[in-house]
């Protein structure tokens, strides 16, 4: 696999892990630093959907409908009013990723139905106002 910059990352499943006392082969190193990384940007998101979702009253921005906030593991089919991080200003179209800056708590079904549409006439039309 190669990372963005062109250099070659190895996959770490290609190597047995290393036995106590032993020193792990180069190819483990960095890993558990980018898990952590990793792991770290996921609780920041959620933190900024709980807050989001708080400041919105727990209802979505665009359809006005009570959202949930839960955790649904991976692979499992995500409930239609389940709270989710929208970005107003989409990313692909230059929109910023901070929470406080570029984001709304939106349903997942108002969110994926949205897609790169217009937030403010995404809104309109969905509260029949458009």
């Amino acid at each position: 696999m190669k990372t963005l910059a062109g250099r070659m990352r190895s996959d770490p499943a290609q190597f047995p892990r290393p036995m106590s006392g032993q020193s792990p082969p180069v190819a483990w190193e960095g890993w558990g630093e980018r898990a952590m990384m990793a792991s770290r940007k996921i609780k920041q998101k959620q933190n900024g959907i709980r807050r989001l979702f708080q400041e919105q009253n727990g209802v979505c921005f665009y359809c006005r409908k009570p959202m949930l906030i839960a955790r649904i593991p991976a692979g499992q089919v995500q409930p239609r009013n389940l709270a989710t991080l929208d970005h107003i200003i989409p990313r692909s179209a230059g929109g910023a990723n901070g929470p406080t800056l570029n984001c709304v708590a939106a349903c997942h079904s108002c969110n994926n139905e949205r897609g790169t549409k217009d937030a403010r006439m995404f809104m309109l039309e969905k509260q029949g106002l458009a």
